[in-house]
């Protein structure tokens, strides 16, 4: 691996965003090294108490799928359909890439093409729905799949020369630091680059393929040449091409292709219109005494859900893009769910919806629904908080109430919606990254 690359498993960005960057660190590039959550196990309790059906043996773990007009984010599209959506009924859960038992070098992958379950897995950390495909973005590098297997589209880890190249064809884009990928309606795919501090656009990704910048940094970076944490650092809103941000990451998408970013750096959450010059705007400004953070955000039927805690308290928003500073707080504090003890909080580090109700994952190990009101309505998965990922048959399906869900960073995961599936980011051991796809009807 690119020693340059090792070296970003330091966070760059000033203390302040310490907390809001997680994904700064490079996860599984040294042996041995643990990913996810590290609190004991038993730290949180429980099974999952509703939004399970165990009779239903239904769902699929396939990776080409249509939408049935729920938001297919996490870092997806929110494309609500105009038939009214039920809220999705979950069985049970099946590995669908990875290997959460793999404990060799993360090397060695082939760009062409390979198998999803293949060794070594792909260190996969955000995801995204295209056109019914599951798009993988590594940090380093944006994978899609066909079928059963996935091949490169974007980026390179073993590029010597770090650097962001946002243009020309797909194969020929680099990233600092890739933090969120998001599939827009019209089939293209949006990638962030915390570092480089812009956003790419991958125009048709099954075809072609090729890339533009479309807000924030327009400009390739090597990084070596900066001089800051970031590049062309800036809180400017504007047409795409003048603004800037500060750390921008974690992108999703509404029906109407309308992209909602975190600016981490700036404490903001801001839209890239679906215009001629990609506008961009600020909707939710989180800053301010109480020191915020936000982890993740998904969008549904014109509103942005938004996630995130202080050192007290975790909270969910409710964002109205059209009326910014009118933003809801749909919960504050602890103990929403019976599942985790209140003295802790629950840190939901990843979002997703059904096109009814918001889905949220936390990182003691559950996979929560909760109303678009902020209230509690069972969890839909997990065990709780694990240590030792269990030895269990990853080859059948796994009951939802026996499913460990850990991630790659005590404060940073994704959850998507792919199909009628949610797909969740696993990890265990620090390098046996996996994907376990929820399946649902």
């Amino acid at each position: 691996m690119n020693p340059n690359r090792a070296s970003l498993r330091l966070l760059w960005i000033s203390s302040a965003l310490s907390l809001a960057l997680p994904g700064c660190v490079l996860p599984g590039a040294e042996d041995g090294e643990e990913g996810g959550d590290s609190t004991p196990a038993g730290d949180s309790t429980g099974a999952p108490t509703t939004g399970t059906d165990p009779s239903d043996s239904g769902g699929s773990s396939g990776v080409e799928t249509g939408t049935d007009g729920a938001d297919s984010s996490g870092d997806g599209v929110d494309s609500t359909g105009d038939e009214d959506p039920t809220p999705a009924v979950c069985s049970d859960a099946t590995l669908l890439a990875g290997n959460p038992y793999f404990n060799g070098e993360l090397e060695g992958w082939n760009p062409a093409g390979q198998p999803l379950l293949a060794d070594p897995p792909l260190r996969m950390r955000h995801l995204a729905d295209v056109g019914g495909r599951l798009a993988i973005e590594t940090q380093t590098e944006v994978w899609l799949a066909d079928g059963a297997d996935v091949r490169r589209l974007a980026g390179d880890e073993l590029e010597q020369e770090v650097q962001y190249q946002p243009f020309g064809p797909c194969a020929d884009v680099r990233v600092m630091i890739g933090n969120g990928i998001a599939g827009l309606p019209n089939g293209d795919l949006v990638l962030a680059d915390t570092r480089g501090n812009g956003l790419i656009e991958l125009r048709d990704p099954m075809g072609t393929c090729t890339a533009a910048p479309i807000a924030g940094n327009p400009e390739a970076t090597l990084e070596i040449d900066l001089t800051d944490d970031a590049a062309a650092i800036g809180d400017i809103d504007g047409p795409g091409a003048d603004a800037r941000f500060y750390g921008v990451q974690r992108p999703v998408a509404d029906a109407d292709g309308n992209i909602y970013v975190i600016d981490a750096g700036n404490t903001k959450v801001k839209r890239v219109a679906n215009d001629a010059e990609r506008t961009v705007s600020t909707v939710f400004d989180y800053g301010g005494p109480e020191e915020y953070f936000v982890l993740a955000m998904t969008a549904m039927d014109g509103m942005v859900y938004v996630t995130g805690q202080n050192a007290v308290d975790d909270m969910i928003w409710a964002v109205d893009p059209t009326a910014p500073g009118g933003e809801q707080i749909l919960f504050q504090g602890r103990g929403l769910f019976e599942e985790i003890d209140s003295s802790q909080q629950a840190t939901l580090f990843a979002a997703a919806n059904d096109g009814v109700d918001l889905l949220l994952a936390s990182n003691k190990g559950y996979i929560f629904r909760v109303s678009t009101a902020g209230d509690a309505l069972g969890a839909v998965a997990g065990i709780g908080s694990i240590v030792d990922f269990p030895d269990i048959d990853v080859s059948a399906p796994v009951p939802l109430d026996e499913l460990p869900l850990r991630s790659y960073g005590v404060g940073e995961a994704d959850l998507l919606r792919l199909g009628t599936n949610f797909v969740f980011t696993g990890n265990a051991g620090g390098v046996g990254f996996h994907l376990w796809s929820v399946n649902c009807e």
